[in-house]
């Protein structure tokens, strides 16, 4: 069955929004971005639909609707400076919010049930909304896919880094017709040309993020603790459980990594010593390999790490729950070494099995899972509460017990899994 039979849903950038419907509104079904060529790559990027394939690639701002979607293609534009400095992205994602408040009753739906939802950078938008004064009341329950993120970048750096995006254009502070006639192509390699002369102050953090401006975003999202303004809202929240593999690709070389190799990785990633985390990730996992011990560690730094305390100082308010899972299922695609790559949940979420590859399509076991994890996804949409029948029970998360739910063909509940690894890399991320 497709996923969320009485749900419709919104697309911003690589964020949805998900409105319930009456039981008795006729509805098939959402349909959402399908697996790639390797069972993860390009899912959110292509957004290619069960039935039908509505136009994802207009410009910022242009409403396309499908069938059965309206989104919103979303894209960040800036002008002088400041503007180009400030929280811009942030604040444009609450205009769709708005409308669904202002106009889905006229539906059929509910705006006072309204779930957003974000993958990788799509779930920074979401843990960062919930910490937005300007969208309270706007959503009521939340769910982040490998995208957690507890601070983001100062009023100070991010000027510095729009000074050096203009310097690099050729531009001046005020030109904001010239930055806005910028072709793409040309702005993403003034981009990359300036992440190479700055170092991020956060791990897995990038120049471009958010500023904490005072105002739209007032401070940090989830730092020092959660964000009092969404205490009350329902968090899903996870990733999958070898996220680099998208973007380390396991080659023959890479994966005959040796020690000496693992060490220079991990030492480059960690930045200092690693032998404290390399002995917790092996005595964890003895059966791994040099390469098994590079994914995992750095899908912990900071990706699952950070995923994991969000889920604790999201607990530690004591109001809503928040539910920790970690996406398991490997894929067979691409010879079997990508394991869990990031994106991997994406095609169960949305139950688009039969377009998630040639290998993935013909397992019975894909479509089984797809099955129990979209039922979880419209539960908790439904009532904040992502448990069914379909699956184990699944408590919420906590700072004691940190019952997370691993899926896989045989899905299960663990308690504070990889206990060792994980206070290692608390430890390297000064976050205990």
């Amino acid at each position: 069955m497709p996923f969320a039979s009485d749900t419709r849903r919104a697309i911003v950038g690589t964020m949805a929004i998900a409105w319930i419907f009456p039981e008795s509104t006729p509805c098939e079904g959402i349909r959402g971005p399908a697996a790639g060529s390797l069972g993860a790559e390009d899912s959110y990027h292509r957004k290619r639909t069960r039935n039908h394939e509505p136009d994802v690639n207009a410009d910022a701002g242009e409403m396309v609707a499908g069938a059965e979607d309206v989104g919103v293609h979303h894209g960040a534009q800036g002008g002088a400076r400041r503007r180009a400095a400030s929280p811009c992205a942030s604040i444009c994602v609450g205009t769709p919010l708005e409308w669904v408040r202002d106009n889905i009753s006229g539906f059929g739906g509910d705006p006072h049930l309204v779930t957003i939802f974000g993958q990788s950078g799509g779930g920074r938008k979401v843990a960062t909304l919930m910490s937005m004064p300007g969208a309270k009341g706007l959503f009521h329950r939340a769910i982040i896919e490998s995208g957690a993120v507890l601070r983001l970048t100062t009023h100070e750096d991010a000027v510095r880094y729009t000074d050096l995006l203009l310097g690099e254009l050729g531009l001046k502070a005020g030109q904001i017709a010239a930055l806005q006639s910028v072709p793409m192509a040309r702005l993403l390699e003034a981009d990359a040309a300036v992440q190479k002369k700055i170092t991020a102050r956060e791990p897995g953090g990038t120049a471009n993020s958010p500023m904490v401006d005072g105002m739209a975003i007032p401070h940090h999202p989830w730092d020092p603790t959660g964000p009092a303004l969404s205490a009350n809202i329902p968090l899903l929240i996870g990733y999958a459980r070898t996220e680099e593999t998208l973007y380390d690709r396991p080659t023959p070389e890479k994966l005959a990594l040796d020690d000496a190799g693992l060490r220079d990785r991990a030492s480059k990633r960690l930045g200092g010593d690693p032998t404290r985390a390399i002995e917790a990730f092996r005595h964890a996992h003895p059966e791994a390999t040099p390469w098994d011990l590079w994914i995992l560690m750095a899908t912990d730094h900071p990706r699952g790490t950070y995923a994991r305390e969000l889920a604790k100082r999201k607990a530690d308010q004591r109001a809503a729950p928040a539910f920790m899972y970690r996406y398991d299922w490997e894929t067979p695609e691409g010879g079997g070494h990508m394991r869990s790559p990031h994106t991997i949940e994406i095609q169960f979420v949305f139950n688009n099995i039969q377009i998630a590859g040639p290998l993935i399509s013909k397992m019975p076991e894909a479509y089984a899972l797809a099955d129990r994890t979209s039922a979880a996804w419209t539960a908790f949409a439904r009532t904040g509460d992502p448990n069914t029948p379909k699956l184990p029970k699944w408590p919420a998360y906590s700072s004691t017990a940190r019952d997370t739910m691993l899926f896989n063909n045989e899905c299960r509940v663990e308690s504070d899994p990889d206990h060792g690894p994980r206070l290692v890399m608390e430890q390297i991320l000064k976050l205990s």
